[in-house]
């Protein structure tokens, strides 16, 4: 898989537990499941650390803010993560990721995803706008058939923080589908 950068890894890791379920999981609490976690004007803050010979060094940052605002009427959150190394380490390797996700706040499901990726020499720049009710994805390489219930790296996560993990044992498998750059992951 390719590399997803500093910060999906941190909300992989930081907003919810790494469950999976062996039956798999009824699409309805993936998809169209009632959000009840996200609210307006959230901002979580985190510390990223990197280990050198055992020492840990306080690299950089990760933050993630939403507020409501309408998107071609709808209301959506629009979730904004942003990932950059202290500016003291920018000589090593420089990172300043921006990543967005415009989220319908009755499905949860996304509507829009922007990444904006600078890391060291490598520059990304996607942005996706998701059809659900054709099961398409457009980007600028085209318009792509997506599976029901699709997420982007934000809309995931944020999904979900929705589970209600209670239910699931260690090992278990909850699967989702995920859109990322030009293609669906598993």
């Amino acid at each position: 898989m390719k590399k997803l950068s500093i910060c999906f890894v941190l909300a992989i890791c930081l907003f919810g537990p790494g469950a999976t379920t062996k039956a798999p999981l009824p699409q309805a609490e993936i998809c169209g499941g009632r959000n009840v976690t996200t609210q307006n004007s959230e901002q979580i803050m985190y510390i990223v650390y990197y280990t050198v010979a055992g020492i840990y060094v306080n690299a950089g940052n990760a933050t993630f803010t939403n507020s409501v605002e309408r998107l071609n009427g709808k209301p959506v959150f629009h979730i904004t993560a942003n990932g950059a190394t202290n500016t003291k380490y920018d000589w090593i390797f420089k990172v300043r990721d921006k990543y967005e996700s415009y989220i319908d706040t009755t499905t949860m499901q996304p509507l829009k995803f922007v990444r904006d990726v600078s890391e060291g020499n490598h520059k990304h720049y996607e942005n996706i706008t998701f059809n659900h009710a054709a099961n398409t994805a457009v980007t600028k390489n085209g318009v792509y058939k997506v599976p029901d219930c699709v997420q982007d790296v934000i809309s995931a996560v944020y999904s979900a923080r929705n589970i209600d993990f209670d239910k699931y044992k260690k090992d278990d498998k909850i699967p989702f589908k995920l859109f990322l750059d030009n293609e669906v992951y598993d």
